[in-house]
């Protein structure tokens, strides 16, 4: 398929607006707001439909101006032209008719789909079409979601599919671990398992005897009975006097504390107290960075200017080193082409044409032949002018058509006869060999000569790079131009910062300042303190409570009286002792009671049983789930892998390919691992996507992209839309990018190029001039 036209009726700020495109490679300039990318969603949306649903990241391209929305392209499928026409936007008309004919389809939307192929919006976006925004998604992606990404290139349409995949794989990995320390939900179900084992034979080993405990019990019952007696016979006055002996101790101890409490100091803010701890922590983790630098601004500018030049002289230098590298190894490939040890000199025309006569003998008799031919010539002359008078005329004109022969008879011949002296380096080359080699002499010569130029350009240039190198070495010696940029950026930053943390800083301190001014402490150990003390008077408080609570309906009158003569009022050691072993049959004998009332209800053993028949059900239920995802995982992971088992090995070589070019040389291979892509530099090491900078990272992408797009070309062959997505790139690589896809475009292959960046060339359309903007 090619757009050949489109008409915009109303869609964004276009309205009444015709495009015309090339069938090969169309740039579509424009600086910003020229409407490039309105054009590029219109285009899209004649092919997929237009925007229904409105929204605040859903852009509907409303014309600016009140009017018709929509337009018409039209496009060659086949060797047939079509024109679609779409208006209006939510109920939108669509007709499609051949342009020869003028034959309009019934289902307007079926043919196209069918023109189209298999392709969807969302396939045609995967791979036709991409912009900046596209680009810089991917970098939202971990490493191995990265790889993957590029993967699925090979098969588009499957990412759904190994996103699901990889929400079941997580799901089995966070319900179980490998491992036996793992805390899983389903480890920890069967670490729930065995202790619900456990603790069920433990309820079972250690459940008390019927009879025992009957026995127990009568036995303690017997003995309150007697104890109580016992106690019964002591006068009232005796067994009032001990149980207020014995508050007389919690009485003291409460009167005790309520005089420290009344004593005691304002609570402490504890809101305070705590905005005080955040601000000292907030303080403590902040780093020494220091107020002032001794590097000034107008320093960093000029480092950054003398940066800019010693990186441009250094690229000089490279490119003055690649060429003398080229020139030498052709140099060195004609001299082994010849087996010259050294270049010989370039041969006369004289010494060419002696060499394609033949020997030259030939050459020195036709000189001999015109020797004797002019010495017979002047003895003719001279007896011809002795006749009419002329003799001394005639014996001038002799001798010198005699030395002319002479000449030719003598000198001449020993020139070229028998053999033609040539320079060293021709030996054991025959006379052919010696003239074909001839360009290659030539050559050799102007190779050496601009050898020297560009040696002699590399020693003119080392000065001005010593001279900026030396501008540079306050921030280290001998680094490389992006270590010296980081290094530059590293103390630009320094200097940002350390005014704004000072700041911070001092913020900080000042309302911890008016904190402590309000708690009334000199900082935070007297705060500390304050703290402590807080802490005591709350404990002291608690204290005193509980202890009001013993005394319960006591007369505190009466306690405070007996507090006072303590000392002269002892209870009965008797009665001391009777009480205390009553306490202690008591307490026995409650205890008995509750173990037979408990044993005789007890259905411990039953629920745990219940609870661990439960806890294995949930266990089953919860392992049938985990296998169940992670074979559906393993099953689409398989199916995906025996996909792309024959494309993608044909993608990653076409992709190295581009990629090799796009970076001029500097990466070679795209190459993919068990979860990873990764790219080999030219000089053998690795990298994982990630690990390069954004413009290269960009760079593999687009080059996956348009690989994918030459492998199912012949197939399935639509136009290629591309909206400013190499702004990253760097001059000579989205040059370079222009070439692949100046190449990449053909009769069967269209690509439009929307960008803002100015180009030269053919096949540009210029939409500011189209809109009459200077």
């Amino acid at each position: 398929m090619k757009i050949k036209q489109a008409h915009i009726v109303g869609f964004g700020q276009w309205r009444n607006q015709t495009f015309d495109f090339v069938t090969q490679l169309q740039i579509i300039q424009g600086l910003n707001e020229s409407g490039k990318t309105t054009l590029h969603q219109f285009l899209l949306g004649m092919l997929f439909g237009f925007p229904q649903a409105k929204g605040r990241r859903i852009n509907t391209y409303e014309p600016l101006e009140q009017g018709p929305y929509g337009g018409t392209i039209t496009f060659d499928v086949a060797g047939m032209d079509y024109e679609l026409t779409r208006l209006g936007r939510t109920q939108t008309t669509v007709t499609l008719r051949t342009v020869a004919t003028g034959q309009q389809f019934a289902d307007a939307e079926q043919t196209l789909a069918e023109l189209l192929g298999p392709v969807d919006r969302d396939l045609y976006l995967a791979v036709f079409s991409f912009d900046q925004e596209a680009l810089a998604q991917i970098f939202a992606l971990r490493p191995d979601e990265f790889a993957e990404h590029l993967r699925t290139l090979a098969t588009p349409g499957s990412e759904q599919w190994l996103a699901l995949a990889n929400r079941w794989d997580k799901e089995a990995t966070n319900e179980f671990g490998a491992t036996k320390t793992a805390h899983r939900p389903i480890n920890e179900a069967l670490t729930a398992l065995a202790n619900q084992r456990t603790d069920l034979q433990a309820t079972i080993a250690n459940r008390p005897s019927v009879n025992k405990l009957e026995s127990a019990y009568e036995a303690a019952r017997q003995q309150v009975a007697t104890l109580t007696e016992r106690q019964s016979r002591l006068t009232a006055d005796a067994s009032e006097q001990a149980a207020r002996q014995q508050l007389v101790p919690v009485y003291q101890r409460w009167q005790q504390l309520q005089q420290q409490l009344a004593h005691a100091d304002e609570p402490l803010d504890t809101a305070l107290a705590d905005e005080s701890d955040r601000l000292e922590a907030q303080l403590r983790v902040m780093p020494d960075v220091p107020t002032t630098t001794t590097v000034t601004q107008e320093q960093l500018n000029q480092t950054r200017v003398a940066l800019d030049e010693f990186a441009t002289l250094q690229q000089q230098q490279r490119q003055a080193a690649t060429q003398q590298a080229q020139f030498q190894d052709e140099r060195d490939s004609l001299l082994q082409t010849h087996h010259w040890q050294s270049v010989p000199a370039e041969l006369t025309p004289f010494q060419v044409k002696a060499l394609q006569t033949g020997t030259g003998t030939a050459v020195a008799a036709q000189y001999r032949r015109a020797g004797i031919g002019a010495l017979a010539f002047g003895v003719i002359l001279l007896i011809g002018l002795a006749i009419a008078g002329q003799l001394l005329a005639g014996i001038v004109l002799f001798i010198l058509l005699a030395g002319a022969g002479h000449v030719l008879y003598r000198v001449m011949p020993k020139r070229v006869a028998p053999d033609v002296t040539l320079p060293a380096g021709y030996e054991g080359m025959t006379n052919e060999q010696i003239i074909t080699a001839q360009p290659d002499v030539q050559r050799l010569h102007g190779l050496i000569a601009r050898i020297q130029e560009l040696m002699t350009m590399q020693q003119t240039v080392m000065p001005d790079m010593q001279r900026a190198e030396e501008r540079l070495n306050w921030l280290g010696y001998h680094l490389t131009e992006s270590e010296y940029r980081q290094r530059l950026a590293d103390e630009q930053a320094q200097m940002t910062t350390a005014g704004q943390q000072a700041v911070t800083r001092a913020q900080y301190q000042q309302r911890l300042l008016e904190i402590y001014q309000a708690l009334d402490v000199a900082g935070a150990a007297a705060l500390q303190a304050r703290r402590q003390e807080q802490q005591a008077i709350l404990a002291k408080q608690q204290e005193a409570d509980l202890l009001r609570e013993q005394l319960g309906d006591a007369d505190l009158t009466v306690l405070a009286a007996a507090s006072e003569s303590v000392d002269d009022v002892a209870p009965s050691a008797l009665a001391m002792r009777l009480q205390t072993e009553l306490a202690d049959a008591q307490q026995q004998l409650a205890r008995l009671d509750v173990q037979r009332q408990r044993l005789a209800t007890d259905t411990t053993i039953e629920a745990q049983q219940q609870a661990l028949a439960n806890q294995e059900a949930t266990v089953i239920t919860d392992m049938q789930t985990y296998f169940t995802n992670r074979l559906a995982s393993a099953w689409v992971n398989r199916v995906f892998n025996l996909a792309i088992g024959d494309r993608l090995p044909q993608l990653l070589s076409s992709a190295s390919a581009l990629l090799a070019r796009l970076t001029q040389g500097n990466y070679t291979q795209i190459s993919q691992t068990k979860t990873l892509i990764k790219v080999t530099r030219q000089d053998g090491v690795m990298f994982t996507v990630t690990q390069l900078s954004k413009g290269t990272a960009e760079q593999v992408y687009v080059a996956m992209r348009l690989a994918f797009v030459k492998l199912v070309a012949p197939t399935l062959a639509l136009p290629i839309m591309i909206d400013d997505a190499f702004v990253d790139f760097d001059t000579p690589r989205q040059e370079t990018m222009l070439q692949v896809l100046a190449e990449m475009a053909t009769d069967e292959q269209q690509i439009l190029y929307f960008t803002a960046r100015r180009t030269t060339g053919h096949h540009i359309l210029d939409l500011n001039e189209l809109k009459g903007d200077k």
